[in-house]
């Protein structure tokens, strides 16, 4: 049985400059008739925001979306491409993730760091000599944004004190997610690649490819040329030789905990509805979105089919994309695709050796009572009408049937943020100016 797409008139106004944009979930029918909610979408998934437009700003905004859980480090934020016009309006905020070292998941907690502060006066008048034209499109970096990211970095935490509403402290270094979830809007960013991940898949190598990666950091280094020897000897070392189904499987395993703390930002019904992405929104914002929808207890080839939408999604941008992954760092082709057969081999090796994806999420932190929790607020998008479709063969609605808010382009043309490239963006990957593998 097919799923049916019972919201085909309701399509998404389009966005040009934020590709990849489509709906998740909606909010469940429980929770559909509050008054605080904003329409029937609750977990939007797409690109990066930070190439927004002035000129589709409000159609941002129609969203309603209070909460932006971003899966990239804030070196790889700064220095991606873009006017980061956002900035203006939602708080940006690092996600500190702590274990203490203990093996119980349970006992991890998170702190956050504002790094923006979206109502400074300093930064709205940086941003308001700096905002691009409709005609820009933010495909590209320019000198303004440049100019607008060195105020940003010029504004001291002291100058945040006056206008830091919902911020109880705001010249403390890191504040407890009590003080910064009752924000009305927030923008968090969580590293799903520290050093910790990237020197775990380096020391998988043979010794001697290890001293020559250690020989290439300490080079790139002297020659401050933003990693660019080591990241290629990583690409093509530890990365290619595994395909792309194999760098899934290494952040499954190597990045639960970046995992877990996006799935309980998710599912804090005060932060709905929430936009999740990465740099494309294919990669990193794929395996959270199929865990959610795993969650949500949909099938595995439903939730294949709905990462495989973002081939077309990202076909506005296929060039760019090809660019960034194949022309300037080498990655094998695969890693441009969003195949449905991919996320079916990561899903079977969680089952296989977690039993469910809903034990898997326990294992990570992510307790059936949260998952509970996030399923009783949100449903799958199309299941309203079919039910859970326990059971069943079931596709995600096609881009063409109000799921995807970018144009339709060519089914035929690709484009993802390649899983391997995010996990290299830590160590001079797309828009990274240096080493971003932060703890």
């Amino acid at each position: 049985m097919e799923v049916h797409d019972p919201n085909k008139t309701e399509q998404l106004t389009k966005i040009k400059s934020l590709p990849n944009l489509r709906v998740l979930c909606k909010h469940s029918l429980q929770q559909e008739s509050s008054a605080q909610c904003h329409g029937a979408a609750a977990i939007y998934r797409s690109s990066k925001p930070d190439r927004l437009i002035s000129d589709e700003l409000d159609k941002f905004r129609k969203l309603g979306i209070k909460c932006i859980v971003d899966f990239r480090s804030k070196t790889e934020y700064m220095g991606s491409d873009g006017h980061r016009l956002l900035d203006k309006e939602y708080p940006v905020f690092s996600v500190k993730i702590i274990n203490n070292g203990k093996k119980n998941k349970g006992d991890v907690h998170y702190e956050y760091k504002r790094l923006l502060g979206a109502t400074s006066e300093q930064m709205l008048v940086a941003l308001a000599t700096d905002e691009p034209s409709s005609d820009s499109g933010g495909a590209h970096e320019n000198e303004s944004s440049s100019v607008v990211r060195n105020r940003f970095d010029q504004v001291s935490p002291k100058q945040h004190g006056k206008d830091n509403v919902g911020v109880s402290n705001p010249t403390k270094q890191w504040q407890t997610y009590e003080e910064v979830g009752a924000m009305e809007r927030k923008h968090f960013l969580i590293n799903f690649f520290p050093f910790k991940f990237i020197f775990s898949l380096l020391f998988t190598l043979p010794w001697h490819l290890i001293l020559m990666g250690f020989m290439l950091l300490f080079l790139d280094v002297i020659r401050r040329n933003k990693f660019k020897g080591f990241t290629k000897f990583f690409i093509q070392e530890a990365v290619n030789c595994k395909g792309i189904i194999g760098q899934y499987i290494d952040i499954a395993e190597g990045c639960q905990p970046s995992i877990c703390a996006a799935l309980k930002l998710v599912s804090d019904p005060n932060n709905l509805p929430v936009l999740i992405n990465c740099a494309h929104g294919k990669d990193r914002t794929g395996i959270v979105s199929a865990m959610i929808l795993s969650c949500l207890e949909m099938p595995k080839e439903y939730v294949a089919e709905e990462y495989a939408l973002s081939n077309e999604g990202l076909a506005p941008i296929h060039h760019l994309v090809y660019r960034d992954i194949v022309e300037k760092y080498e990655f094998r082709e695969e890693f441009c695709y969003s195949e449905a057969a991919t996320m079916l081999k990561l899903l079977t090796y969680l089952e296989n050796k977690y039993g469910s994806i809903q034990n898997y999420m326990v294992h990570i932190g992510f307790s059936l009572e949260d998952q509970k929790q996030l399923r009783d607020m949100v449903d799958a998008y199309d299941q309203r009408e079919v039910g859970r479709c326990k059971g069943t063969t079931c596709r995600a609605p096609e881009s063409g049937e109000g799921v995807s808010a970018v144009e339709g382009g060519s089914s035929v043309a690709r484009g993802s943020d390649s899983v391997a490239e995010e996990a290299v963006s830590t160590v001079g990957g797309e828009g990274s100016s240096s080493l971003a593998g932060e703890e």
